[in-house]
């Protein structure tokens, strides 16, 4: 099973120190998703990338830790190690088997911030 997080706003995770490429509220409906990864569970991350483009980093997953953001507010934070990242352009990407889990039937991005499948 290979989870999928959509980071459709493109943030940044550096800041939460090596490895780090996701981050989930501690509390609410975010609170329940991505819960009990194994070590080595395949992760992908898709952000925006220039001119149509989507990113997408392919992540080992290694550890999860409540850490604080620059403004203090604590995150469930992933980290993992980084195998590879591929870019293709939006439409490429919705029509693509493996990616097309972040994308609607209209090639938007998915509200849903965890996608398993």
């Amino acid at each position: 099973m290979i989870i999928f997080f959509n980071n459709c706003h493109g943030n940044d995770y550096t800041h939460y120190g090596s490895g780090a490429f996701y981050d989930l509220n501690i509390t609410g409906f975010q609170a329940t998703k991505a819960t009990n990864l194994s070590v080595g569970q395949q992760c992908i991350v898709a952000a925006p990338g220039t001119g149509g483009e989507i990113v997408f980093h392919w992540c080992s997953f290694l550890h999860e830790a409540v850490k604080p953001d620059k403004f203090g507010k604590p995150w469930r934070v992933f980290f993992g190690k980084f195998i590879k990242s591929e870019t293709l352009l939006k439409t490429e990407a919705a029509r693509n088997s493996l990616y097309s889990a972040f994308f609607d039937r209209n090639g938007h991005f998915k509200r849903q911030s965890v996608i398993q499948r």
